[in-house]
């Protein structure tokens, strides 16, 4: 069932939900989790049917962060409601040599897809979705350049959230089809106890490396939410999104998901 009030959702768009939603809990406990990957980071848990999130910690919840390649939901939202790929099956021309289907693509080398859904939008069209979906920290762009991945864009962990659980229920300001499509391949694993979707991205910036695990997992029709985000001076971007994978393999076990009884 679809419980979140609306309220929620805009605050957790401007970043301020965790001092003001009485569903609000900070797991002080989670910091093991953190603490085994030898990096600090965010992490986050929104459980639908009951109207409540989890977080620790709360400062870095706030923060905004590159999105990397975690941008890739965005932009093939904004490639398939802009008629730029026309369905999922579309193939895309990542290379001279190589091309796959846009959903092969997400699913397996989703940098590669972002990089070329966003050299191939036209600016006008992505800064009018970036606006209209109140992207982050919503600045002018310059498509020239890679924005997702230089600091320009930046996003905060409670954002992602606040952006997944739209694009769950299909509340974003696209069309219905395109958010359905990308809900789709974003579908990872699908058995009888439960489905698990999500994208990762690793991140190299100036000063740190940088890993985001975005997703849900549904049990029952019932689905929860998530987002981690690691950072580290002294791990490599593909380390840390490894270690982002296991992490929340861990995390969401501990937490009882993955059995079929939520």
């Amino acid at each position: 069932m679809h419980k979140h009030p609306y309220l929620l959702l805009v605050l957790l768009w401007t970043g301020f939900f965790m001092g003001c939603h009485s569903g609000i809990k900070e797991k002080k406990s989670w910091q093991s989790y953190l603490d085994s990957t030898q990096a600090e980071g965010c992490l986050m848990l929104y459980d639908n049917m009951h109207d409540q999130v989890s977080v620790y910690p709360v400062e870095k919840a706030r923060q905004r962060y590159v999105p990397g390649s975690g941008f890739v939901v965005f932009s093939s939202l904004v490639a398939l409601e802009s008629g730029l790929v026309a369905d999922t099956s579309s193939i895309v021309p990542i290379s001279d040599t190589d091309s796959m289907s846009m959903g092969d693509l997400f699913r397996q080398h989703p940098a590669a897809l972002n990089q070329w859904l966003s050299t191939h939008i036209r600016k006008a069209v992505m800064q009018f979705w970036l606006d209209s979906v109140h992207y982050g920290n919503q600045v002018s762009i310059d498509t020239t350049q890679p924005f997702w991945q230089n600091g320009i864009l930046r996003i905060s962990p409670d954002e992602q959230l606040g952006l997944l659980i739209h694009l769950y229920f299909h509340e974003l300001s696209f069309h219905e089809r395109p958010q359905r499509l990308v809900q789709q391949i974003m579908l990872k694993e699908n058995t009888s106890r439960y489905s698990l979707s999500y994208v990762t991205a690793a991140v190299q910036t100036d000063t740190t490396a940088q890993a985001w695990m975005l997703g849900w997992e549904e049990e029952n029709k019932h689905p929860y939410f998530f987002t981690v985000f690691l950072e580290s001076r002294q791990q490599t971007p593909e380390q840390l999104r490894d270690k982002a994978i296991a992490l929340t393999r861990k995390w969401l076990s501990d937490q009882g998901f993955f059995q079929g009884r939520k």
